[in-house]
């Protein structure tokens, strides 16, 4: 009984909590922020740019030159500078 009491104290010290924070007031300050950066770029068709706005992990899927081309006809289709 008593290695089983250790297994479980040993087990619940290794568990990783994840925390989920919904609609922290930082967050929404910072996606505001990325958002109205985003946008002005598409406005004056600097798609370079917006380059630094996207994780390494989008990158690993999507190049820059994909990238500047996914959003020249985003703003054709959809209006824009």
């Amino acid at each position: 009984m008593k290695h089983m009491s250790v297994f479980l104290y040993l087990f619940l010290l290794s568990c990783n909590i994840n925390t989920i924070h919904n609609n922290r007031i930082e967050d929404k300050n910072e996606a505001e922020i990325i958002t109205t950066r985003f946008f002005e770029c598409l406005e004056k068709g600097d798609f370079k740019r917006t380059h630094t706005l996207f994780s390494e992990k989008f990158y690993r899927q999507t190049d820059t030159t994909k990238l500047d081309l996914m959003l020249n006809q985003a703003v054709n289709n959809c209006g824009g500078h």
